[in-house]
């Protein structure tokens, strides 16, 4: 068999239509495939847009002096508080034994 420039397909209509119609559906479900993944695409940047500056905000930080300043003192004061704690236990069980 030859292939020229004058040899014929024979082919039903229906299933030319067919074919026509999976093509199209093929084209149509390509391009919402790479719209869809550019959407996801921005969307991750943008996201990682707001996330960056968060994350170095977490990290660099620090509370004012002032505030620094009252947590320690709140954890002396805590330290001093068990330790008086501690003592009026101890004295009450030393009053109780002797008295």
């Amino acid at each position: 068999m030859e292939l020229d420039e004058n040899s014929t397909i024979t082919i039903p209509i229906r299933n030319l239509i067919a074919i026509i119609f999976g093509v199209a559906v093929a084209v149509i479900g390509y391009f919402e495939v790479t719209n869809r993944i550019g959407i996801v695409e921005r969307d991750m940047m943008l996201l990682h847009q707001q996330v960056e500056p968060n994350s170095k905000f977490r990290i660099e930080w620090a509370p004012p002096p002032e505030v620094q300043a009252t947590v320690k003192l709140s954890h002396e004061n805590k330290v001093r508080m068990e330790y008086l704690e501690r003592k009026v236990t101890e004295l009450e069980l030393e009053l109780h034994k002797d008295g």
